[in-house]
């Protein structure tokens, strides 16, 4: 799949390439020959494209790369090329925004006799929420195990909530390899705890349920 965008960034170049003009100029005391993008209106979009792309294969802002500004506010294309390349080579999670579940639901479903409870599972360092199983951090291979093995001991359809809460998701190691194991094993109601800090702020200070 990398592979892939990456050869879409390079197609994006040679496209660059083909929609641009460019002229060399003579070398200059104490300084590299100089190759630089002409067009006849400064700022057009061959010209921001090709900056984008010679930053992704020179790893240099555009208006620094020759020395010579593009035609456009100085840092432009460089922003432009970040934000491409953090679209173009983003891999998308394996949870959807409706398989978030808000700690204060999950918590009113523990405290509700009435409501039937899910299978809650800890797949961080400590299950400290009341009624969850832990497995350990499954980052780790044999904890990733014997996650599934207790998942084989459930139906499909059960209602699965997995968390960790160590720290952010964006920095947690262990959610993405137990939410891909219930991808994987085809759960059709797996939620992942919307721990958006960690769990001391986002369950233990708010007095939800403990174990």
């Amino acid at each position: 799949m990398k592979k892939m965008k990456m050869s879409s960034l390079l197609i994006l170049f040679i496209l660059c390439l083909a929609t641009s003009g460019f002229n060399e100029f003579p070398e200059r005391p104490g300084s590299v020959l100089e190759t630089r993008m002409t067009n006849q209106v400064a700022g057009t979009a061959p010209e921001i494209c090709f900056g984008t792309a010679r930053a992704f294969f020179f790893g240099t802002p555009p208006d620094m790369l020759f020395g010579t500004p593009l035609g456009v506010d100085s840092g432009t294309p460089w922003n432009i090329f970040l934000a491409l390349t953090k679209k173009t080579l983003e891999v998308p999670e394996p949870w959807t925004a409706k398989q978030l579940m808000a700690p204060a639901d999950l918590a009113a479903i523990i405290t509700d006799p009435d409501v039937k409870k899910p299978v809650i599972i800890c797949v961080g360092p400590g299950a400290l929420i009341k009624g969850s199983l832990d497995m350990g951090p499954a980052k780790e291979k044999g904890n990733l195990e014997k996650l599934k093995q207790q998942l084989n001991k459930l139906p499909r359809d059960a209602n699965v909530v997995i968390y960790c809460g160590c720290c952010p998701f964006e920095h947690c190691p262990n959610i993405r390899p137990a939410f891909v194991l219930l991808n994987e094993m085809k759960f059709s109601n797996a939620h992942l705890l919307n721990l958006e800090h960690n769990i001391k702020t986002d369950w233990v200070d708010k007095g939800y349920p403990q174990a």
